[in-house]
């Protein structure tokens, strides 16, 4: 499947965008929700507001929810590629961050790695059309680690031959660090220098906004997108994201030259069903109850996400 695809729009969602519902305005065919804390989390009250306040009044719907941990945004891009909306928004959806906490705790990548959850939502506009100061992407994907114990080994050497193939394709291209505070990304760091050190070139990086503890979740590739926007326009850009469950997601975009063309492997969505938005219903559980991105049982599928419909409750009448 090959065809271009744009980044036309991205900001970060504040409390004035959620006030004055501003971006509701811009015209778009599509919407996507994801988060990294999967469904519940529309039934908590700021994240509805979020949800409304961005949602485009043109969208013609039914609206979508994916959600595969922290390489959300991949996943997304990968589904609107799967429809035939022109455009769409994204919302990255990470508030409230006490619920998202939750889910980390649930999935133990919480306490035991030490993230902290980030109270932070973005949106990113993506169009088959380019509009001004559109970045292209030219391929984007999720690799997943097996199982079995040598996974992280396997993994590590699937990224550093598709981090080189890149480097053909788009010479010049700069690559955002991976990297975070888990025993895990230390372990893929650790076996990266070591696929390297067995013959190629050592991967090179540029630093990533999250060097701590502080974690940005779904949100964390469009941080340093921003933070490296001028370089994205001036040269392709590589922005690489670990999710739990084994998962890392790739995503090359950068300016809108020469033949190269959006590339991916076919995309493996797990569709849930319909969720009706803020239908009427007992009070939300103020935790989340399940997490299924850590399920073993879904590890090691490429381009794996999960899926649900999103439907606006039908306002009832006396």
């Amino acid at each position: 499947m090959s065809e271009a695809i744009y980044i036309v729009g991205m900001r970060r969602v504040t409390r004035q965008t959620v006030a004055s519902g501003e971006l509701r305005q811009i015209p778009r065919d599509g919407f996507l929700v994801t988060s990294s804390a999967e469904i519940e989390i529309v039934d908590q009250a700021a994240a509805a507001a979020v949800i409304d306040a961005v949602r485009p009044i043109s969208a013609t719907g039914p609206d979508g929810f994916v959600s595969i941990g922290c390489v959300g945004f991949f996943a997304c891009v990968l589904e609107f590629m799967q429809s035939s909306a022109r455009d769409a928004r994204i919302l990255l959806l990470e508030t409230p961050s006490a619920f998202v906490q939750d889910t980390l705790d649930l999935a133990k990548i919480g306490g035991s790695d030490g993230f902290i959850a980030q109270d932070i939502s973005f949106v990113v506009d993506i169009s088959r059309t380019p509009e001004p100061d559109a970045l292209r992407i030219y391929c984007c994907e999720i690799l997943a680690r097996s199982r079995e114990l040598s996974g992280t080994a396997k993994l590590a050497s699937r990224v550093f031959k598709r981090m080189n193939e890149i480097k053909k394709e788009l010479p010049g291209a700069e690559f955002v660090s991976f990297e975070n505070s888990s025993e895990w990304s230390r372990r893929l760091a650790q076996s990266l220098v070591a696929v390297a050190s067995q013959g190629g070139e050592p991967l090179s990086w540029l630093p990533s906004i999250e060097n701590g503890h502080r974690h940005f979740m779904t949100v964390r590739p469009l941080l340093d997108l921003t933070a490296n926007i001028e370089l994205a326009r001036e040269r392709p850009l590589v922005l690489a994201c670990l999710g739990a469950g084994g998962r890392f997601g790739i995503i090359a975009l950068g300016p809108d030259v020469g033949d190269s063309q959006f590339d991916t492997r076919a995309a493996i969505p797990k569709d849930l069903g319909e969720i009706v938005f803020r239908a009427p219903r007992p009070e939300p559980a103020n935790k989340p109850r399940d997490i299924r991105y850590v399920r073993e049982e879904f590890y090691g599928h490429d381009n794996f996400y999960f899926r649900w419909t999103l439907q606006q409750e039908i306002p009832s009448h006396a």
